[in-house]
């Protein structure tokens, strides 16, 4: 090994410090229990297994020498916390046939068996290499029965995919059959699945006019229903149970009709195509100005680059789910964030505020402009392709691992995750969590939080300080419609989509609403989280995105049980 990256594994031996929370993460879903060197793997093992495959996309472009360099680069990345990719890479890089991509899309041809069949076989290989999928149901005409067709493919994933919110079906709402899959779904019986309604554009401008939308019934006849109460059906269910979420198709998908949602609605992909995912820790861009906490944004510049350029190496060297070779003639990614609730924590930014959005659309428009500047000059000499770069998932195990905020959301949903991964019970880790910054750790003492976690919300506990109710609320305590603004200031500047939990309001008609102004936010894709229950009680389970139920990754447990993965 030469001695540049001697070094660099010298310094990441000395760095990587996780905590419990982390290495409960790792070590049960993704450190191999035998690495190369006969023993059982270490977080730094992991990484440097994940740097020396993903540097091999740098001998197909360029040659030995700047691979060798780039894998001293990634390692660096990674175990400075920077840089946390995809569950699905974080899996299977090293593997002889590495299936890299967080998450494929397939057309699933309802009313041809034979190709549906075999669509389902392709969707239950890449599931097995941890890829989610992303289905969009279609048929070449209306047809009587849809529901009880997308039930049954339902039924079918049921019986071959075992691991959590790893499919999305993306259902067109052109016909009463398709209302009532939504309506005889229950999500609780069905884990493994995301439904998206499809929202298209004549459904919607009926929606504006107060017009009747024409639909097909079970029988094949048409019949005239009126836009507004169809929507207020599936609004309700959305309040009650968070299912379905909503995709927005307008300007969503680049040319291609026929695009689904993926799973955790980051990227919109047609049939075939794939992506590659990893998130951007913001929390680790910041530094001391004086008294002062502000973004590095030099150093901001560097991760967004390093991390774009590893991604598309990971594009590379990836294999389709069975085994094959994909056509490179797009590009998607989707490079996204964590730590966003920790920065403005940090800065002493109040979530819920107008600084809050400045500085979002400060950070978004940053990230496209280095996104694109790498991507142009990265593409030089192999001719420019079409790209998707920018896309946001939940980000709830790279929040663990890194120990920040998950995607956008509050600070407070770290706590709620770490809750969850230690089964409600001990003292959470806060050592290791937000940068060690015992300015937090003051912020986070006495009742606060035993009040998050018994009642979800803290605005109301009176033994909490106004600082506190501020800069760190629990995410019922911000207004659902600022949190679509939050979500759109990213989705302007992001050409993938945009993740962000929804607080259901407290009536129907405050629901509708909120649908409203999402169209006018140009949101892509809406995630409704159910109300509270009765006297504030809540589900950590249900209510927030668990590193366990709401992404799509590789953490399942084999029959060897856990931490045994695949070689």
């Amino acid at each position: 090994m030469a001695g540049a990256l001697q070094s660099t594994l010298q310094m990441a031996i000395e760095s990587v410090e996780l905590g419990e929370g982390a290495l409960r993460v790792l070590g049960a879903y993704y450190l191999r229990r035998s690495s190369e060197r006969g023993k059982a793997e270490t977080p730094l093992d992991l990484f440097a297994r994940i740097a020396r495959k993903i540097s091999e996309g740098e001998l197909i472009r360029e040659g030995p020498t700047e691979a060798e360099y780039y894998e001293g680069v990634f390692l660096s990345l990674m175990t400075s916390m920077k840089f946390i990719p995809s569950p699905q890479i974080m899996l299977n890089a090293g593997s002889r046939e590495p299936c890299l991509f967080s998450c494929l899309g397939l057309r699933l041809p309802l009313d041809v068996p034979p190709d549906l069949f075999e669509v389902l076989k392709t969707a239950s290989s890449a599931v097995r290499k941890g890829c989610q999928v992303a289905l969009k149901l279609k048929t070449e005409g209306e047809i009587a029965g849809l529901h009880h067709l997308a039930g049954s493919v339902a039924g079918m994933l049921e019986g071959f995919i075992t691991r959590p919110s790893s499919v999305s079906i993306s259902l067109d709402l052109g016909s009463f059959p398709a209302f009532q899959f939504f309506r005889e779904h229950n999500p609780l019986f069905s884990p493994h699945l995301t439904a998206y309604a499809q929202i298209s554009g004549r459904f919607l401008s009926a929606l504006k006019r107060g017009r009747r939308i024409e639909l097909i019934t079970e029988e094949g006849t048409f019949r005239r229903v009126r836009a507004e109460t169809l929507l207020a059906e599936l609004l309700s269910m959305s309040r009650r149970t968070g299912f379905p979420s909503y995709f927005l198709i307008r300007g969503a998908w680049r040319g291609d009709r026929d695009a689904a949602a993926t799973p955790c609605g980051d990227n919109f992909l047609g049939n075939g195509q794939t992506c590659v995912a990893g998130n951007i820790n913001l929390s680790r861009c910041l530094k001391e100005r004086g008294e002062k906490t502000v973004l590095d944004w030099e150093e901001l510049g560097d991760v967004v680059r390093k991390a774009l350029r590893f991604l598309i190496d990971a594009c590379e060297i990836s294999t389709g789910p069975n085994g094959e070779k994909p056509h490179g003639e797009t590009v998607r990614l989707s490079l996204g964030v964590i730590g966003f609730g920790e920065v403005l924590l940090r800065m002493g930014i109040p979530y819920e505020s107008g600084e809050t959005l400045r500085i979002a659309d400060e950070i978004a428009s940053f990230l496209r402009k280095e996104a694109l500047k790498e991507f142009h000059k990265l593409e030089e000499e192999s001719g420019e392709r079409e790209k998707v770069l920018l896309g946001l998932a939940p980000g709830a195990e790279a929040a663990v691992i890194a120990g920040t905020s998950p995607g956008l959301e509050p600070a407070s949903c770290l706590l709620i995750l770490l809750s969850r991964l230690s089964g409600g019970e001990g003292v959470l880790d806060l050592e290791h969590v937000f940068g060690g910054d015992l300015r937090i750790t003051d912020l986070l003492s006495g009742d606060y939080i035993d009040i998050l976690l018994d009642s979800g919300k803290i605005q109301d506990a009176k033994s909490l300080s106004d600082e506190v109710k501020a800069l760190l609320p629990s995410p019922y305590d911000v207004d659902p419609l600022f949190h679509m603004k939050l979500q759109s200031v990213f989705q302007r500047h992001f050409d993938g989509g945009v993740f962000k939990n929804i607080p259901s309001p407290d009536s129907e008609e405050d629901m509708a609403e909120l649908f409203l102004s999402a169209l006018r936010l140009d949101i892509k894709t809406l995630h409704f989280m159910p109300q509270l229950r009765p006297g504030g009680q809540f589900d950590i389970q249900e209510l927030f995105y668990d590193p366990f139920l709401c992404e799509g990754t590789g953490i399942f447990s084999s029959k060897g049980g856990k931490g045994e993965n695949r070689k």
